[in-house]
């Protein structure tokens, strides 16, 4: 099932226009299964070297990361890529999906409430953390600021949460800040927070 905001205008402040589809992908299966088979494979052949790299900007994010052509076949990937391209012309009359990126987070890994400084319109992520991992990964995404009329000096900010979880898919607009909350703490990628990340325009 699809939620999709009533109002998907930015003249709107005080909504943060979003949507979210739980399982919305038939293969997330063997996407976790590539992801595992690529994780392991490097500790027997590679002398425990992933394809992952570590991503990191001072106060902002910190995580690994690494190119979904390097981890997935190529069929399952285009294949994800034409759902996610149905989904964005049905739903937000847009043509262009990017190849995602595989986002790992592990222990120490997080990123702040912040905009991407990117001019693609939206924003997808599609959580691949297996059910049996509970403390799944939370999203929150910040709505333009609004003035307290009892206090002049004041503003507030409406947040929406997000709990995630597997097979989920949450699209945001890039005008609005977002952050990634995980409470992972195992350095074993095998236990940490997957999900894959791109852009929509």
């Amino acid at each position: 099932m699809t939620i999709l905001h009533p109002d998907l205008k930015l003249s709107e402040a005080a909504t943060v226009p979003f949507l979210t589809e739980r399982k919305f992908y038939s293969n997330a299966d063997e996407f976790r299964l590539q992801i595992e088979e690529a994780i392991l494979s490097a500790s027997e052949s590679n002398n425990g070297i992933t394809p992952f790299t570590y991503a990191f900007a001072p106060g902002i994010y910190q995580f690994l990361t690494v190119g979904g052509g390097e981890i997935f076949t190529p069929d399952i990937l285009q294949d994800f890529i034409d759902k996610l391209s149905s989904l964005a012309s049905e739903k937000l009359n847009l043509q262009h999906v990017s190849t995602p990126q595989l986002r790992l987070y592990i222990k120490g890994c997080s990123r702040t409430l912040a905009r991407d400084d990117i001019e693609a319109g939206w924003h997808y992520i599609f959580c691949l953390t297996p059910p049996a991992r509970r403390r799944s990964m939370q999203v929150r995404i910040a709505g333009q600021a609004i003035q307290d009329g009892k206090a002049p000096l004041l503003t507030l900010q409406r947040v929406t949460r997000f709990q995630l979880e597997f097979n989920q898919l949450l699209v945001t607009n890039i005008e609005y800040p977002y952050s990634i909350e995980t409470g992972s703490s195992s350095m074993n990628p095998l236990e940490g927070l997957m999900f894959l990340d791109g852009y929509i325009w």
